[in-house]
């Protein structure tokens, strides 16, 4: 446990936390939440309040529950250096690039231990190494806004990766340095 996470939740929670947590915690289908089963389970706990549709959950939960991850991440992150880990996938012509970040943080025990956090996910018009590196570096500023500094980022090591270090260099002029990835040499 990186920290006093569920603390953070409990404070935080609402009905649209709630839901969003449910529907993302199990992995569910959004239409779960429509089903007579569903509805039936509540019923029989003699849950009271809004019983919220799929398109309330997608359009409100989710986002506002998102928004509460950030937040929380933004303030376990802030004042932290991290390497911006870029991950490519790639589905029905389409390039999704999704954004981590590794960095050390203090556990709720006082040791620090290297975490990774989920930060973004973008889809690109193309995936070249210009295009890449816009990205990453987009990221990377609106990181920095948050003061959270990106030193590096990692990817794997096909010819478009490392051109993208070409492509890298912040509004301060500074280049955030490519590293190449340690499971893709071995694999």
């Amino acid at each position: 446990m990186i920290g006093p996470i569920d603390a953070y939740m409990v404070e935080k929670t609402d009905l649209d936390i709630a839901y969003a947590e449910f529907v993302c915690g199990t992995n569910a289908a959004f239409s779960i939440v429509n089903s007579a089963a569903f509805q039936n389970l509540l019923t029989a706990h003699k849950a009271r309040g809004h019983r919220y549709k799929r398109s309330h959950i997608t359009s409100v939960s989710i986002p506002k529950y998102y928004n509460m991850m950030k937040e929380f991440l933004i303030d376990r992150l802030k004042g932290k250096d991290v390497c911006l880990i870029v991950d490519e996938m790639a589905k029905y012509d389409n390039s999704f690039f999704n954004y981590t970040l590794s960095t050390v943080v203090k556990g709720s025990d006082n040791h620090h231990r290297p975490t990774v956090f989920f930060w973004d996910s973008r889809v690109l018009r193309d995936s070249t190494a210009i295009s890449i590196g816009a990205s990453i570096v987009d990221v990377s500023e609106e990181l920095s806004q948050k003061d959270i500094h990106v030193l590096s980022f990692c990817s794997d090591n096909c010819n478009t990766m490392k051109k993208t270090v070409d492509y890298t260099t912040m509004s301060d002029g500074r280049v955030i340095i490519r590293v190449g990835c340690g499971s893709h040499v071995l694999n």
